[in-house]
């Protein structure tokens, strides 16, 4: 694994399930550093992109309510 600032890539042991099949995560990245938009790439260069705030725990969440 390999960490930068804003990317995380040579991912090993990361997964999701997608209809009923597993697909490794090979890297996890923001595209701007700025964007609140988090990227998951998988080995086949296919990329899905999520708010990262779908990816924050409960207390973060309720720290940024108050």
């Amino acid at each position: 694994m390999l960490v930068e600032k804003g990317r995380i890539t040579k991912l090993t042991g990361v997964a999701s399930k997608e209809v009923f099949v597993w697909i490794s995560v090979c890297e996890i990245y923001f595209d701007d550093l700025s964007s609140d938009k988090l990227t998951f790439k998988v080995p086949a260069s296919l990329t899905a992109t999520f708010p990262a705030s779908a990816f924050k725990d409960e207390v973060e969440k309720d720290d940024s309510e108050h």
